[in-house]
C-alpha cells in the first residue's frame, strides 16, 4: 500500500506512518479528534468500498433467487475501542461491562482469553478494505484518523507500561506530540531543553524517556491521562501487550 508504510527498525518498534501526500490532512486533526469526527472520517474513507462492493460480490438466496447483499454498513466497534484508549485514555480492551452496565477491569481468567492481536489485525484491515478498490473504481483516500488513532494507541501503551513498572526506554517526538495534541515541530523545538530528548544514532530517531514525557505531558492542556488501572492482573496484561505489539524505542 502506497499510503501506509509500516516502520520496522532494529528496536522492533512498529507503527503506521502516513504518506507525505496525506500528511497535511493528518497534521490538521492532531489534538482535534472527537468520536464524531473520527467516525465521519471512517465513513468518508469507506464510501467507495461500501458503494461498489455489492456490484463486485453478489450474495443470492438459491431458493428465492433474491439478492441478499444490497447495502453495506461498516462495523466500527473495533475502531471505537482503539479510539477510547488512544484518545480518551480508557483501556477498553482490558475491561468488561458489569451487570449494572458500568465498566470494570477483567479478572485474570478473563484477561487470559483476550486476543489483542486479532483486534489489531481487524483495525489495520479497515483502511486495507477501504482502498482495495481504488485502482478499479477510483476509490477514496484512506482514513487518516484511523492512522492517527493507531499511533496514539502505540504511544499511550508505551507510556502507560513505563508508568506502571515496565522498562522506561522512550517515545518518539511524534508520539509525544500526538498525546499532547500538539504539532510535532512544536514539540521538537522543546524536546531537548524541556523533556530530556536524546538522539539515538542506531535508530536515527530522537527519543524521549517515557517518565520524563509523562511529567511534561501533565502540563499540556490537551493531554488526557489514562485512567488508573487498579488490579495487578490488568497492569501485567498491559505490559505484556505493549511488549508484544508496541515495543519501546
Amino acid at each position: 500500500m502506497e499510503y501506509l508504510r509500516k516502520k520496522e527498525d532494529s528496536s522492533n518498534t512498529v507503527y503506521q506512518q502516513v504518506d507525505s501526500k496525506f500528511r497535511e490532512r493528518y497534521d490538521a486533526i492532531i489534538g482535534k479528534l472527537t468520536i464524531e469526527t473520527f467516525l465521519a472520517d471512517i465513513a468518508q474513507a469507506a464510501e467507495s468500498f461500501t458503494t461498489n462492493l455489492p456490484f463486485v460480490v453478489r450474495a443470492v438466496d438459491r431458493q428465492s433467487n433474491r439478492q441478499l447483499l444490497t447495502e453495506l454498513e461498516v462495523d466500527t466497534y473495533t475502531a471505537e475501542q482503539f479510539f477510547l484508549y488512544g484518545v480518551e485514555g480508557i483501556p477498553r480492551f482490558l475491561m468488561r461491562n458489569d451487570p449494572a452496565g458500568s465498566l470494570r477491569e477483567m479478572d485474570g481468567d478473563e484477561l487470559s482469553d483476550i486476543d489483542f492481536g486479532i483486534d489489531l489485525s481487524t483495525y489495520l484491515s479497515y483502511n486495507e478494505l477501504f482502498t482495495c478498490l481504488q485502482e478499479s473504481f477510483g476509490g477514496n483516500d484512506p482514513s487518516v484518523a484511523l492512522i492517527q488513532v493507531l499511533n496514539m494507541v502505540c504511544a499511550r501503551m508505551k507510556l502507560d507500561a513505563a508508568l506502571i513498572g515496565a522498562v522506561d526506554t522512550g517515545l518518539t517526538v511524534h508520539e509525544v506530540a500526538l498525546l499532547a495534541g500538539m504539532k510535532e515541530k512544536s514539540v521538537r523545538n522543546l524536546a531537548h531543553k524541556e523533556i530530556g530528548a536524546q538522539h539515538n544514532e542506531a535508530l536515527g530517531l530522537t527519543v524521549i524517556p517515557a517518565l520524563k514525557a509523562a511529567e511534561w505531558l501533565k502540563g499540556r492542556r490537551k493531554y488526557v491521562p489514562t485512567i488508573e488501572l487498579k488490579t495487578q492482573a490488568a497492569k501485567d496484561k498491559l505490559i505484556e501487550l505493549q511488549d508484544e505489539f508496541f515495543p519501546t524505542c
